[in-house]
């Protein structure tokens, strides 16, 4: 059963990695790297395949073209680099010695080759995997608050699904781990060497079709700035739930606060006026250029005078609008989803996290209080 899963597992990853290199995508050059990961783990099942069947050479070792152990996290984590449009630097190319090392390794038939073909470093993958997929992690984290500072809608571009598929793969990690442990004690854990493998592979199942899915609807995002190149002084620090607690950091002189304060009021009144907030698409970049503002200095305005990121900044003035056209004639003909258009929202989600954030309760609940009041 599990080489007939292997095989399914194997065709669908093939199919997909081909299916990444030549769709038409506004993340093209991120979906390469996602192209290569499918492929790769297509190519490590085949090798498997091989070495637990019939395939071995006189000294025990197996025929293979290649072995991509070591690399599919990396490909997932050039993956991540692309796809929010961070610089590539020369210490993440590093990511792919181990995988070229073992690779040397397996080819040069060294006495660290064992029976089934894998070698000691299958416990330095897991270590390393996992050590990738914390940074990975802590990439995704960072991210996740630039996002906030430069957009008024956060949809597709949090990447929280990639968190979902990290998370299947600690759980993957942490089958194969507890497997390794059993083994040590035959005869008393044979239910899980059953088990596990069977466990894994459908996880692995659900993570590459949950992987292939949201991959080939995710665009490029900040491809209006490049924020490794950003020298704010300032940041927004911790996030604590769908409530965001700031830290600005600044250096700004008083009489630089004065000016700032004036610039902010200018700045609200103008957006307030022209309704700037309507637009779904709008953020920091394209905010600026209409103000003829630089974008760092309108970031720290807003962090600083109004101690909120942009995506609070330009929402709240949405949610005001929303609240204005819920006494208004609208009413009548819009759903309370039409009346979030209206006001500027591009999505179901960002409307109502948005509203609970700074409500403090949901569109919903905040109607049956009206209702009730009336």
């Amino acid at each position: 059963m599990i080489d007939f899963i292997f095989l399914f597992i194997i065709s669908n990853s093939i199919f997909l990695g081909f299916l990444f290199f030549l769709v038409k995508s506004e993340n093209k050059r991120a979906n390469i790297f996602l192209g290569l990961f499918f492929l790769s783990i297509a190519v490590h099942l085949y090798n498997d395949i091989l070495a637990e069947t019939f395939i071995y050479e006189s000294n025990g070792s197996f025929y293979f073209l290649f072995e991509p152990l070591l690399l599919t996290i990396p490909f997932l984590l050039f993956y991540v680099l692309h796809t929010i449009n961070d610089k590539i630097k020369t210490y993440h190319y590093l990511t792919f010695i181990p995988g070229i090392g073992h690779n040397f390794l397996l080819y040069s038939g060294d006495n660290l080759l064992s029976e089934n073909g894998l070698t000691i470093f299958e416990t330095i993958f897991y270590y390393l995997s996992i050590f990738l997929l914390i940074i990975i992690l802590k990439i995704l984290y960072v991210h996740k608050k630039k996002v906030f500072n430069f957009y008024s809608d956060t949809e597709k571009k949090l990447l929280t699904w990639l968190n979902g598929f990290f998370q299947i793969i600690f759980l993957i990690f942490a089958l194969i781990i507890i497997s390794d442990i059993s083994e040590a004690f035959s005869g008393n854990f044979e239910w899980l060497q059953l088990t596990i493998p069977i466990t894994c592979s459908f996880l692995m199942i659900f993570g590459l079709f949950w992987t292939a899915y949201y991959g080939l609807t995710q665009p490029k995002i900040f491809t209006e700035y490049s924020l490794s190149t950003s020298n704010n002084k300032f940041q927004i620090d911790t996030f604590k739930g769908t409530n965001i607690k700031h830290k600005t950091i600044v250096n700004i002189q008083p009489d630089q606060i004065k000016k700032d304060s004036v610039i902010f009021n200018e700045i609200k009144n103008q957006i307030q006026n022209k309704e700037l907030y309507l637009d779904p698409k709008l953020s920091l970049p394209a905010l600026a250029k209409i103000l003829n503002y630089k974008d760092k200095d309108l970031s720290r305005i807003i962090n600083t005078c109004g101690d909120l990121n942009f995506y609070q900044f330009i929402n709240q003035f949405r949610i005001e609008k929303f609240k204005t056209l819920l006494n208004s004639k609208k009413t009548d003909q819009l759903s309370i989803m039409g009346l979030a258009s209206e006001s500027g929202f591009a999505t179901k989600s960002t409307f109502y996290k948005s509203f609970k954030e700074i409500e403090g309760i949901t569109p919903t609940e905040y109607l049956k209080s009206i209702n009730k009041s009336e």
